[in-house]
């Protein structure tokens, strides 16, 4: 996890991630998933590609470069709040959207 988030129950669905900190914008947030294609929609989920939870108001946004997807901060993130992403808008190819749909 990178630093300032942490693993949490979540009221939207599960559990999800959390700021311990307050987030600048713009920060990229790390790998989410890594291209292999030994699995079946062509990528390894990472954990913090596996705990984010869906908002149509997104704090956070994927950003493909390369073979690797990161999450980077839409706006700055008060400690406390979930990290959110629109899985729709989410800037993933189709194999990667299809398991968040």
């Amino acid at each position: 996890m990178p630093k300032g988030v942490e693993l949490r129950k979540s009221e939207i669905h599960g559990h999800g991630l959390f700021a311990t900190q307050t987030i600048e914008a713009n920060r990229d947030l790390g790998v989410t998933h890594v291209a292999d294609s030994r699995f079946s929609d062509g990528y390894i989920r990472t954990a913090l590609g596996s705990y984010v939870n869906h908002s149509k108001q997104p704090n956070i946004k994927g950003v493909r470069e390369g073979d690797t997807y990161h999450f980077v901060t839409i706006n700055e993130i008060a400690k406390g709040e979930e990290l959110l992403v629109d899985y729709i808008d989410f800037n993933y190819d189709e194999n990667v959207l299809k398991n968040y749909i």
